[in-house]
C-alpha cells in the first residue's frame, strides 16, 4: 500500500503542475475549479483502491489517473499553438499521438470495468481541441471513431446503456455550443465536464482559435449522426429499444404487440424499455387494490398435515402463473429492496424485483410511502396484474393477463459471514423474516407460496445456509399450505450475483430439500 500511496501522491502533484500551467493561460477561476475536480477524483481513487483490488485493476486505475492528469498539459500546449497556421503545433501533435495510444491501451485494459471516467478520459481533450479550432476535422474524426467503437463495445460487452447514452450525448450536445442534454443525468460526470465547458466558452468568445462559422458546419454534421443511426436501427426487430437507447427526439411508439427482442442492443437498454412500456400500459388500466404493510407479530402456530415442497428452475412470476392455472391460490415472495420500491428497475437491473416490475402494474400498488421497510416488516399486495412474459421471451405481451398476490420483504443485506454461515443473530432474524412471509400467506388464505433463493444474489447471503433456514422454518408450517415452490433462475448479470456468484443456488436448494 506504500507504493500505491506514493503513486497517488505523485499523480496528484503532477495534476497540480497541470493546474498551474492551465491557470497561466486561462486564469485562476478555471484552474481552481479543475483542482477541485482533481481532488474529488483523487479521493475516489483512494476509496476504490482497497486491499481487495487486484494488481491489474490497481494498475489500470493508476494509468487512468495519469491519463487524466495529462489533460491540462495538453490544453496548455494547445493554446500555445500557432494561431496563424490553423493547425496543431508540434507539441500538440506529439501529445495527441501519445494520448491517443495511451487511451487505446487504457480502453482495452478497462473492457471489464466500464464507467463514466473512461468516457471523460478519452473524449474531453478531443472536444477541447475541436472547440479551439486547433485540431478541427481531425479531432472530430477521432471522436466519431470513438463513439462508433464505444457503441459496438457497449453492445458486445453488454455494458450499461448509460455509458452508451453519455457517449452519444457527448457528440450531440456540443453541437449547440455548451448546452448539454443527457450528460446531466450523472452529477459526477457533469462536474467533470464543467471545466471543459468553461474553457470552451472562453475559447469561443475570446480565444484566437475560435471559428464559430467553421465549427458550426462540423457540429451540424455531428448532430445528424445519432438521428441517422436511429432511423436505420429502428427498421430491425426491436428497433424501438434502439431508438430509446440513442435518445432520439421522436422515437416510434411501442405498439401492444411489439416484442422487445434484440440482438444488436445490450440488455440494459431492453430492460429499461420494457419497464417504460409497463408503466405506460399500467397507466391505461384501473389501479390495483392498495397494498398493506404488516409487521412481525411473533412465532406462528404449528399447523398439522402435509405440504408438497418443490425446487423448480423457473421465474417467480412464471411459477405463480403455473400454480394459478393448476387451481391454486398462490402468493409470491418479492425479494424487495429495503429503501426503494422497485429497486433499480429504472437502471435496467436484472434482479428479481426489477423483473417483476417490468412485467406488471406492481409499481402502482407497492407505494413508495411504505419505505424504508423495517427489519421485520413486509408489504402484502393482494392483486397485481401480470401482462408480459419474462426476459427470456423479451417481455412479449401475454394473451391473457393474470392477477397474482405478492409479499414484498427484503432479505438480509450483505451480512457478515464466517465459513459461508450467517451469525446466530442474523440467522435468527432471517428465520423471523421467513416466518413473517408465511404468516401473511396464511392470514390471507393462500394455499400455495412461491419462494426462492432469497438474498443469495447481489445481497450476498450464503445459499446453503438460507436453504437450511427455509427447511427448518417450513417444518413448523407443514400442512398450512398445499404447495410451496422455490422458483430459482440464474441471472446473466454476474455483478448482481454477489459474493456467491460461482455457487449454483438451484443445485444447493435441491440438495437441501432432496428435490430431483
Amino acid at each position: 500500500m506504500c507504493a500505491t500511496a506514493g503513486s497517488s501522491l505523485a499523480n496528484f502533484c503532477f495534476g497540480i503542475v497541470g493546474c498551474a500551467l492551465l491557470g497561466r493561460q486561462h486564469g485562476l477561476a478555471e484552474c481552481a475549479f479543475y483542482a477541485f475536480v482533481l481532488l474529488m477524483q483523487l479521493v475516489e481513487m483512494l476509496l476504490h483502491m482497497s486491499p481487495y483490488c487486484g494488481a491489474v485493476n490497481a494498475g489500470v486505475t493508476v494509468a487512468g489517473i495519469w491519463l487524466n492528469h495529462l489533460q491540462p498539459i495538453v490544453m496548455w500546449a494547445s493554446v500555445r499553438a500557432d494561431p496563424a497556421a490553423r493547425k496543431p503545433g508540434p507539441a500538440v501533435t506529439a501529445l495527441m499521438r501519445t494520448y491517443t495510444w495511451l487511451a487505446i491501451i487504457y480502453s482495452l485494459s478497462a473492457l471489464t470495468s466500464v464507467n463514466c471516467t473512461l468516457v471523460n478520459e478519452v473524449s474531453a481533450p478531443f472536444l477541447y481541441w475541436a472547440w479551439n479550432g486547433c485540431a478541427g476535422h481531425e479531432a472530430f474524426y477521432l471522436l466519431f471513431l470513438l463513439t462508433l467503437s464505444s457503441v459496438a463495445w457497449a453492445c458486445l460487452a453488454d455494458a450499461s446503456f448509460h455509458v452508451f447514452i453519455i457517449l452519444t450525448s457527448y457528440a450531440v450536445s456540443f453541437a449547440v455550443y455548451g448546452r448539454t442534454r443527457s450528460v446531466g443525468r450523472n452529477w459526477c460526470f457533469s462536474a467533470s465536464l464543467a471545466p471543459w465547458l468553461l474553457l470552451a466558452y472562453k475559447a469561443r468568445v475570446h480565444g484566437p482559435h475560435a471559428k464559430p462559422r467553421r465549427l458550426r458546419s462540423v457540429w451540424a454534421f455531428a448532430e445528424k449522426i445519432p438521428r441517422a443511426l436511429a432511423r436505420r436501427l429502428s427498421l430491425i426487430p426491436g428497433g424501438p429499444v434502439v431508438v430509446v437507447a440513442l435518445g432520439a427526439s421522436s422515437p416510434r411508439r411501442l405498439g401492444p404487440s411489439d416484442c422487445l427482442g434484440l440482438v444488436a442492443v445490450n440488455m440494459y437498454a431492453a430492460r429499461v424499455a420494457a419497464w417504460e412500456r409497463a408503466v405506460a400500459i399500467s397507466a391505461r388500466n384501473a389501479p390495483p387494490p392498495p397494498s398493506i404493510k404488516i409487521k412481525y407479530a411473533g412465532p406462528a402456530r404449528t399447523p398439522l398435515g402435509s405440504t408438497c415442497i418443490t425446487v423448480d428452475c423457473a421465474d417467480t412470476a412464471d411459477r405463480g402463473i403455473e400454480l394459478r392455472a393448476e387451481g391454486y391460490r398462490p402468493v409470491l415472495l418479492n425479494f424487495s429492496d429495503d429503501c426503494y420500491s422497485g429497486g433499480y428497475v429504472e437502471s435496467g437491473s436484472g434482479a428479481q424485483e426489477e423483473s417483476l416490475f417490468r412485467r406488471s402494474d406492481y409499481h402502482r400498488t407497492l407505494d413508495r410511502s411504505f419505505y424504508p421497510l423495517g427489519a421485520l416488516e413486509a408489504v402484502y399486495s393482494p392483486s397485481v396484474t401480470v401482462f408480459a412474459e419474462g426476459e427470456s421471451a423479451m417481455w412479449r405481451l401475454m394473451s391473457e393477463p393474470v392477477k397474482l398476490a405478492f409479499i414484498a420483504c427484503p432479505a438480509l443485506k450483505r451480512p457478515h459471514c464466517v465459513d459461508d454461515r450467517l451469525s446466530d443473530s442474523d440467522a435468527a432474524l432471517f428465520a423471523a423474516k421467513m416466518q413473517l412471509v408465511l404468516e401473511i400467506a396464511e392470514m390471507y388464505n393462500h394455499d400455495a407460496v412461491v419462494l426462492g433463493a432469497w438474498g443469495t444474489g447481489a445481497w450476498g447471503c450464503p445459499p446453503r445456509h438460507v436453504a437450511e433456514l427455509f427447511r427448518d422454518v417450513l417444518k413448523d408450517w407443514n400442512g398450512a399450505f398445499k404447495r410451496v415452490s422455490f422458483a430459482i433462475v440464474k441471472t446473466p448479470d454476474t455483478h448482481e450475483r454477489g459474493r456467491y456468484r460461482d455457487v449454483d443456488a438451484l443445485a444447493v436448494f435441491r440438495e437441501v430439500f432432496g428435490s430431483a
